[in-house]
């Protein structure tokens, strides 16, 4: 499973660099999908959500993360 999240995640990160922010929160979609329970997938979709300006879904995100794991 971890792996498995890692792996959707990396490629998110990827897509991101390469400014396909579309693309990396489609991967997150699909991490998140599989796995919702994992604040790793919550925290990556908030910077993404960041880095294509939406503030307020960002914060929802850093608050699902520490939800599932507030420490």
């Amino acid at each position: 499973m971890a792996e498995q999240t890692q792996g959707l995640i990396r490629e998110a990160l990827a897509l991101l660099q390469r400014g396909d922010s579309r693309g990396a929160m489609a991967a997150l979609d699909e991490a998140l999908s599989q796995f919702p329970g994992d604040a790793d997938v919550r925290l990556n979709r908030a910077m993404v959500q960041r880095a294509s300006g939406n503030l307020r879904a960002a914060l929802a995100e850093l608050d699902a993360a520490l939800a599932i794991d507030p420490y």
